[in-house]
């Protein structure tokens, strides 16, 4: 029987190699595009401009996980992720899930906070699922081991997402 776990591994493997460095060159086509698992809708302030540098200067970075940084992907669109940094007072770490990209609409001068899924996180799910097919009960574990971290993570994402949106102030 062939074992295909290492080409499960490789893809895996290629797949975030390419996501990272997607990522760390502030590809425009990679923040505008993807799954989008979390999305909120805010009012830019009359005063405020719309820029990556005023949305740092406003953003009040928490302590406790890696430093956001953002970046003018467009005229009307910031994109958000984590440093790959990893500089923080008490070491804790996770796993980011999603990156992020603020758009303007202004129309309505309206704010929207997109977050998409990471690549790597969808390709470690289809490794998983192949990993729950193949095995048995070890398999089924990891799998909930697996489902529960996500979750975690997420839940971390999106509460920091969220003090970005209470940049803008007012809920739409």
């Amino acid at each position: 029987m062939i074992d295909y776990s290492q080409y499960f591994f490789y893809g895996f493997f290629t797949v975030a190699l390419l996501e990272m460095a997607l990522s760390y060159f502030w590809n425009p086509w990679y923040f505008r595009t993807g799954i989008p698992i979390y999305r909120k809708n805010y009012i830019l302030p009359q005063r405020m401009q719309f820029n990556a540098q005023s949305i740092k200067n406003k953003w009040v970075s928490d302590e406790f996980a890696a430093k956001l940084i953002f970046k003018d992907t467009g005229e009307n669109e910031v994109a958000l992720r984590e440093s790959m940094k990893r500089e923080f007072a008490f070491g804790f770490y996770y796993a980011p899930i999603m990156r992020g990209l603020i758009r303007r609409n202004s129309l309505n001068n309206g704010v929207e906070i997109v977050g998409f899924l990471n690549w790597s996180v969808i390709a470690m799910a289809i490794n998983v699922a192949l990993i729950l097919i193949i095995s048995s009960l070890v398999g089924v574990i990891f799998n909930i081991f697996f489902i529960v971290i996500c979750y975690i993570c997420y839940r971390i994402q999106s509460q920091r997402f969220e003090m970005v949106g209470l940049i803008f102030d007012e809920v739409k």
